[in-house]
């Protein structure tokens, strides 16, 4: 492993909100906003930005835990901006 990273160092990750990130269950969609599962996915990637830098052509990673809190709902259309920040 390559230790590239302090703490407080950020990572940025930006996606838009797609009719595909609307939570559905059994082919019906639940309510028109971005779902809990693409937000935990698409923090992993952020989080997995820091890994990325660290790790040595033979290593991987792995994650272990996410703690989500909702801010507001993201409708359609709307950028969702995620700072990872290492503790």
């Amino acid at each position: 492993m390559i230790n590239k990273v302090q703490p407080g160092d950020k990572r940025i990750h930006s996606f838009k909100v797609t009719q595909d990130h609307y939570p559905s269950f059994q082919g019906k969609i639940v309510h028109k906003v971005c779902s809990t599962f693409v937000l935990a996915r698409e923090i992993e990637w952020s989080t997995r930005l820091f890994v990325i830098d660290m790790l040595e052509e033979s290593e991987e990673g792995i994650g272990t835990m996410l703690k989500i809190d909702h801010i507001s709902p993201a409708f359609k259309g709307e950028k969702v901006n995620i700072e990872s920040i290492l503790d």
